[in-house]
């Protein structure tokens, strides 16, 4: 981030979804092994999705 972008707030100006989301699966995939079955590897998953989705407060509702 530049210091212009800091100055203005703006903590998300050189965000590329892209490379955010390959580097997200990457993080999956080397903690996915702990999960010993497929649907608790995809419900960590979903969770994780969802705890950075872009709502600003979250609940076990929408989670």
């Amino acid at each position: 981030m530049t210091s212009a972008a800091a100055a203005r707030g703006d903590c998300h100006a050189d965000v590329r979804p892209d490379v955010w989301s390959a580097e997200l699966e990457e993080v999956l995939v080397r903690v996915g092994h702990r999960f010993g079955r497929v649907d608790l590897r995809r419900q960590m998953r979903a969770y994780v999705n969802g705890l950075l989705g872009p709502v600003g407060r979250k609940n076990s509702w929408q989670l």
